[in-house]
């Protein structure tokens, strides 16, 4: 079915995007005067806010249980590696059957439904580490179900911000959905790290359940999101991707931002995933600079995000879009020119300042060309564009470094500099405003 909201004000109520010159003279009118940041002192916006903060930190404690489980079971890294892949794989090929179902529920009703499902998985498995019976097998299921469930949760709570801010409001909506992705992982393993060492690894799943949980009550107390109208939805759920999909590549500057961030991932993973890990073990001094390192590219990112939410969107994103590209490609060359923490420390706060920028300005932008019926399924094709590229470029970026992690800085940062060049030659990109 088809919903439409009644805090929508400011959103068309058919299905054009909202034009630039639109968004800007609904910024000069007196009910859109209010405050970007006053957002915090809404009830709306902060139950979603705390919704996705619980979530992420209950991912943490997963991720540190389930790992040090696996590693007390077997002591097997390629068991790690398999526990994660298992996950990841529902995760990647449910994604744009998630933003369907987003879309067919709404955004609230899955982020509940998903996170209190997730809380009754992890609660059985917590169960059973906690008695000292969990099996492999038990884990390697139990991985399998919360990749799949995490298909349908991460893209709720962006797919419902904008039906919870103003229009005006969207950049320091996504500047704080940012500052949670960065609390959650900072916070989050450390926090895992003191149960696993205190009360064990089934304490640490207990604490994934109850985090999502919480994630699941916070967004049944997102108040103010009242269906006021539905007309039946026709096909089936394949039909219902399909219409996402379409829109997307009918939409020309939307599909040519979407190749192009796809690209980005694909060809920058390989070298923050794979090659720093290698980089500090092999010349860094370990996981004390590891930690360090993705620590500062935490930091740089949330600061980038902030400063993207104080300012408003440049009517030229476009070309901000390609520059920022340029400027990671060029980072990833210091490392390449120079293989020592403080270079790479350089590199990371460059770009997690354009990691920060960018993802705020662009969610934002999507966010207010995407009518709230569709936002479902845009948002799980802006996750699939990390997602999706994540197991070509980690294995890509393997193979590399085994022959030369030089080489692998070198290949990425001239990639990804020859990919921004080449982009300026798109109109579709250079106009995006």
């Amino acid at each position: 079915m088809s919903t439409q909201y009644a805090d929508a004000d400011n959103r068309p109520q058919q299905g054009s995007p909202i034009q630039p010159q639109e968004r800007d003279a609904a910024l000069t009118e007196p009910a859109a005067a209010e405050s970007r940041w006053a957002l915090l002192r809404r009830g709306r916006f902060l139950m979603l806010w705390a919704g996705q903060l619980t979530g992420l930190i209950g991912d943490s404690f997963n991720y540190v249980a389930v790992a040090w489980l696996v590693l007390q079971l077997t002591g097997s890294s390629l068991a790690v590696g398999s526990i994660l892949a298992t996950a990841a794989v529902p995760r990647g090929l449910l994604m744009l059957l998630g933003g369907a179902v987003n879309d067919w529920l709404s955004p609230r009703l899955t982020m509940v439904l998903s996170g209190l499902a997730r809380a009754v998985v992890m609660g059985v498995l917590a169960a059973l580490a906690l008695a000292h019976v969990v099996t492999l097998p038990e884990l390697f299921i139990g991985s399998f179900v919360i990749g799949a469930i995490s298909a349908f949760f991460i893209p709720a709570p962006l797919a419902l911000l904008p039906r919870v801010v103003e229009q005006h409001q969207l950049e320091a909506g996504n500047a704080m959905m940012q500052l949670n992705s960065a609390l959650g992982a900072i916070v989050g393993p450390a926090l895992a790290g003191i149960v696993v060492a205190a009360f064990g690894p089934g304490a640490a799943l207990l604490g994934d359940a109850g985090g999502y949980a919480m994630a699941g009550v916070f967004a049944l107390l997102v108040p103010g999101i009242v269906a006021t109208a539905t007309t039946p939805r026709s096909g089936g759920p394949l039909a219902s991707i399909g219409e996402g999909i379409w829109f997307v590549w009918n939409d020309v500057q939307m599909r040519a931002a979407w190749v192009l961030i796809a690209v980005i991932n694909l060809i920058i993973l390989g070298a923050l995933e794979v090659g720093l890990p290698v980089l500090a073990r092999e010349q860094l001094n370990g996981p004390i600079s590891f930690g360090v390192i993705f620590t500062a590219l935490g930091l740089a990112s949330t600061a980038g995000a902030i400063v993207a939410g104080i300012r408003k969107a440049p009517r030229r994103l476009g070309w901000l879009l390609l520059a920022g590209t340029a400027w990671m490609g060029l980072s990833v060359a210091v490392i390449a020119l120079a293989q020592t923490l403080p270079a790479v420390l350089v590199a990371m706060v460059a770009i997690g300042l354009a990691i920060g920028v960018l993802n705020t300005y662009l969610l934002s932008w999507v966010q207010r060309r995407v009518q709230p019926d569709t936002m479902g399924r845009v948002m799980s094709m802006v996750m699939l564009a990390g997602v999706g590229a994540e197991p070509i470029g980690l294995a890509a970026g393997g193979a590399i470094a085994s022959r030369s992690l030089t080489l692998l800085f070198w290949l990425c940062a001239a990639s990804i500099v020859a990919v921004a060049a080449a982009s300026t030659m798109s109109r579709s990109v250079r106009q995006m405003s």
